[in-house]
């Protein structure tokens, strides 16, 4: 076995290569590897981090919300409609109530009246409620702030109506405003 060729191993030198190759024992081997590990997932945490736009690794809620609801007039003396009366036809605001048409301009205000965010009012259409007809004009106001706890909607110039925070959220963020009733 200790011809050259054979299948003896090459004898290390005092520095514990053999040729020049190192040779690395399993506890060398093991700390590279818990190394490399420790290293990814700093790197896999920084980057979280830095994806969520915090420091802690705490995950932030949005700090805006989208308001949405409708106008809901009541009594067809209340609105116009456009074509045969019925859930589905176009309607708008009639009369005293003649501001109440697609375009029309929604306001979100914060407690002290600041103004967190507008929209307009959207083409109306004809529903039945349980007592009459009804005509619903949507509307959608985006990236209003929260944290306010209350918020006041107000829909043309016909005055501020408020509504808790938690009511907004808690009815998937439709609010209503009925007129007429």
């Amino acid at each position: 076995m200790g011809e050259a060729g054979g299948d003896q191993l090459p004898s290390r030198d005092e520095a514990g290569t053999a040729g020049n190759v190192a040779i690395v024992g399993w506890g060398d081997r093991l700390y590279r590897l818990v190394a490399v590990v420790v290293g990814v997932t700093v790197l896999v945490a920084i980057l979280v981090d830095a994806g969520t736009g915090t420091t802690t690794g705490e995950v932030t809620e949005p700090d805006t919300m989208r308001v949405s609801g409708s106008v809901v007039l009541h009594g067809e003396h209340r609105m116009d409609i456009v074509g045969v009366p019925g859930p589905g036809a176009p309607c708008e605001g009639a009369g005293l109530y003649r501001d109440i048409v697609a375009g029309a301009p929604v306001t979100v205000t914060a407690p002290d009246g600041a103004v967190l965010g507008t929209g307009h009012l959207g083409s109306g259409r004809m529903a039945r409620s349980a007592e009459d007809l009804v005509c619903n004009v949507p509307f959608v106001v985006h990236d209003v702030s929260t944290g306010y706890g209350s918020y006041g909607v107000e829909v043309a110039d016909r005055g501020v109506v408020t509504f808790r925070e938690d009511h907004i959220a808690s009815s998937l963020r439709r609010v209503e405003l009925n007129i007429g009733r």
